[in-house]
């Protein structure tokens, strides 16, 4: 597995961590432990994606639109899917 796939792999499995988290807590808002969880994996989700970014490009609109501020740079690489094998 190269690099790159393995920070995607990484980014996905802690946004589903957050976001299954996040569906919990809408059941147990009271949940301390729960909701230390969340930020735990949220924050974790964040850092990997700024490092993917940093090294393979933007992986949300979003993001593209906080880079070069004189050009739009989504379309500049692979998109995330698409699998470059790099």
């Amino acid at each position: 597995m190269t690099e790159k796939n393995r920070l995607m792999k990484q980014i996905m499995e802690y946004g589903f961590a957050a976001t299954e988290t996040a569906l919990y807590l809408d059941t147990h808002p009271y949940d301390k432990e729960a909701l230390a969880a969340m930020k735990k994996y949220t924050d974790k989700k964040n850092e990997l994606t700024s490092v993917y970014e940093k090294q393979y490009g933007p992986l949300t609109q979003r993001s593209a639109a906080n880079g070069n501020a004189n050009m739009w740079c989504w379309i500049d690489a692979p998109w995330p899917w698409e699998g470059d094998n790099n």
